[in-house]
């Protein structure tokens, strides 16, 4: 007999609640277009295993609907690195861990970053 899990309780905004803790990106550590992002976290016993990592804006002007950029990640690593990061630059952004064969079922959730334009080289020499 299979059952429907409902929301876990005690899950935090963080999603700590779920054995996962999203340290990176947050506000204090931003994106920047074009260039090797890091995600960070912590996990305990009750982590599941897997997860699919999706980056999300509230603002759909910004970013549609959440953009899966792995799947089947394994939590033990505790870091994931995004190199094509092409989106957009604005505030507002999360990662979200979710269950791999439900993407709408959130494990973790990042603080709210920014997505910042790269800074432009200084194309003059002296």
């Amino acid at each position: 007999m299979s059952t429907t899990q409902g929301p876990v309780s005690g899950l935090d905004e963080s999603g700590a609640g779920n054995g996962i803790k999203i340290t990176a990106p947050s506000q204090d550590n931003s994106w920047t277009q074009n260039a090797e992002n890091i995600i960070t976290w912590t996990t305990s016993t009750s982590a599941p295993p897997k997860v699919t990592i999706l980056i999300a804006n509230s603002d759909p002007a910004i970013l549609r609907a959440p953009l899966a950029i792995a799947s089947s990640v394994d939590v033990a690593d505790g870091t994931f690195t995004y190199t094509k990061t092409s989106l957009r630059a604005a505030d507002g952004y999360e990662v979200r861990f979710t269950n791999p064969r439900n993407n709408t079922q959130v494990y973790a959730t990042s603080k709210k970053f920014t997505v910042n334009a790269p800074l432009e080289e200084n194309a003059t020499s002296t």
